[in-house]
């Protein structure tokens, strides 16, 4: 069955064709929680949908009715987690994904003032690829400004290993505000968490239940009464990431299926829509791979802004990864060089010295000195502009999160055997993993990013066991040669790029001082490479003084020594829709709006 919430309907007239169209057997199979073969001209990724769709009215698709003021305020915590609605959960949820991409302490990165309350629908259902044992989640929203004579479709996966919300700031003012259906998807990670010792997991609506009471957005394949909990990219047991491509064409067929559903006296064909796919981060990477595995050539044109991207002869995520984690942390103890980085504090450098000693001792350096641990950094292809993040890295130790948790994921490991003995579960006083509350179980869907540590989940190293050795072991993974690390590895290169992109406009942007995904590991040689391959529809901008998360301006002293990226982003989308319309050149320069229009440099155009 659906479910209908809100008011306004009648201001909707391809919802009441829903209604009309309950009564058609393709319909009453999706919303009856049927398995639904895709259509034959269908030349997309094979998937199944999974369980109820939910089909939901709102008055507001962009913010949930936060608005600017409401995103730059407190987050919405319901007063009880556990009695809470989808509503109050998704109002949560859109707030922390908005404050986690986007500087909403800063001007509006849009032209309009300075974010509209859209109202529309939202089509939400699991869906599962072919081959996978767990589903990712799917959502359309579907403004009331949609013009079903000019049909047009955004798809923009979520970043990092976020929830289905996870690019709403991103994409989402743009998207809707054109008049364009937006779907997102999780793209087999996000923020399903389930809690082993419990056996408790996340429903469609974002509640909490037991296997066989309702379907889960993940179902681990077996619970431990240690009080572990277990994250859905880390954890899943199908390595989400090598499919991000596939992830990403799935929503697209998925979204064409509804809008065709929803607007039958229009007799949208897929053929119609214009689809601009746009992804930032992992995202980003996920919208470039889709485009290059196309093949039902759906994709009108390509937006990945700081893309985490790489193909053949570059280094991989996992390697820059696990080498950073080793020797930033080191790089803190030379104390001009700490100066001058991004966020520095004087205290880092006293931990820096003891990570420099740590590396000493375990034999990763001869002597407990800073300048070889650049040293090492540079000849691994490290640029200062990357190597000035070292200190937020280490600081929020971003390069172990993502290490432990894709290593988990590439050698297909649960919460309670993760490589390298890390473990993820809630701590007590004393650091020691407990059970999770029933308030904290309802907050992980909307406020966790899908990694941990994420304000209430933490990593945690093997037990009595020094940081160092974990991290030395996550890098011993790539570099040696036992049957584990060749797992790793085989793992890895099925998440690599060919760089084959198809006749449709495609830009790139990447900030210059990107610490986490640096140009010169991603968007650089994945540019080369779709160039040496004929791709004669691309661009390639840097954007001076941009590092990777903007949301970071808002803490002290960023902004004097950083940009932002996201209006640069939506300048992005504005010129792919002229380019499509025959109104502008891919090459010309961003048109920056609002209070940035003539405050920001020129993106600088690389290729």
């Amino acid at each position: 069955m659906t479910e209908r919430t809100g008011s306004n309907s009648l201001a909707r007239p391809w919802l009441l064709s829903l209604a009309v169209l309950t009564c058609l057997p393709l319909l009453l199979a999706s919303l009856l929680g049927c398995e639904r073969e895709r259509p034959e001209e269908s030349m997309g990724p094979s998937y199944q949908a999974l369980g109820e769709l939910k089909v939901t009215p709102y008055e507001d698709l962009v913010s949930a009715g936060l608005g600017w003021r409401g995103l730059q305020s407190r987050a919405p915590v319901p007063a009880e987690p556990e009695q809470a609605s989808l509503e109050a959960r998704r109002r949560l949820a859109m707030h922390a994904n908005w404050t986690s991409i986007v500087d909403v302490q800063g001007p509006a990165p849009f032209a309009d003032d300075p974010l509209p309350q859209l109202a529309g629908v939202e089509f939400h259902q699991f869906l599962r690829l072919d081959g996978h044992r767990q589903p990712a989640r799917v959502l359309m929203q579907l403004p009331d400004s949609f013009n079903a004579d000019t049909p047009c479709l955004v798809v923009a996966p979520a970043s990092g290993s976020r929830g289905v919300y996870g690019a709403i700031g991103f994409a989402g003012p743009w998207a809707l505000s054109r008049g364009c259906a937006l779907v997102m998807t999780d793209k087999g990670a996000g923020s399903d968490h389930f809690d082993l010792a419990a056996g408790k997991g996340i429903t469609l609506d974002a509640q909490v239940a037991a296997p066989g009471e309702e379907p889960l957005g993940f179902e681990p394949d077996s619970t431990t009464s240690k009080p572990l909990v277990a994250m859905q990219h880390a954890h899943s047991g199908d390595h989400p990431e090598a499919d991000w491509g596939q992830f990403t064409l799935a929503a697209i067929d998925q979204a064409l299926v509804w809008l065709e559903e929803a607007t039958p006296e229009h007799e949208v064909d897929r053929g119609q829509v214009r689809v601009l796919a746009a992804g930032l981060s992992n995202a980003g990477g996920a919208v470039l791979r889709a485009a290059e595995e196309d093949e039902a050539g759906w994709i009108d044109a390509v937006l990945a802004v700081a893309p985490n991207i790489t193909v053949e002869g570059a280094p991989p995520l996992y390697d820059y990864a696990t080498l950073a984690a080793l020797y930033q942390p080191c790089l803190l103890a030379d104390q001009d060089a700490l100066s001058a980085m991004s966020l520095a504090q004087p205290g880092q450098a006293v931990t820096g010295r003891q990570a420099c000693e740590a590396l000493a001792e375990a034999g990763w350096l001869e002597q407990p000195d800073p300048a070889e641990a650049a040293t090492i950094l540079r000849d691994a292809g490290f640029t200062e502009q990357a190597l000035s993040q070292s200190a937020i890295n280490a600081a929020f130790g971003l390069f172990r999160s993502v290490a432990a948790t894709y290593a988990s994921a590439y050698l297909a490991r649960g919460a309670g055997d993760m490589p390298c003995d890390y473990r993820t579960a809630l701590l007590d006083d004393d650091r020691r993993p407990r059970l999770a509350t029933t308030v904290e179980r309802n907050l992980w869907w909307s406020l966790s990013p899908g990694i941990a540590p994420d304000g209430m989940i933490e990593l945690l190293d093997g037990e009595g066991q020094d940081p160092i050795v974990g991290l030395g072991c996550l890098r011993e993974l790539w570099t040696g040669d036992d049957e584990e690390a060749t797992g790793l590895r085989a793992a890895v290169a099925e998440t690599l790029a060919s760089a084959r992109l198809p006749d449709v406009p495609v830009l790139i942007l990447h900030g210059e001082m990107d610490g986490l995904v640096p140009a010169a590991f991603s968007s650089r040689p994945y540019v080369e490479a779709a160039l040496a391959a004929g791709a004669d529809h691309l661009v390639y901008r840097e954007i001076p003084r941009a590092q990777h998360f903007d949301a970071m301006l808002a803490l002290p002293g960023m902004r004097s020594l950083h940009g932002p990226l996201m209006p640069y982003a939506q300048a992005g989308f504005e010129r792919l829709w002229q380019v499509l319309d025959g109104e502008a050149a891919l090459a010309a320069p961003l048109d920056l709006t609002g209070e940035y229009e003539d405050a920001l440099p020129e993106a600088k155009q690389w290729r």
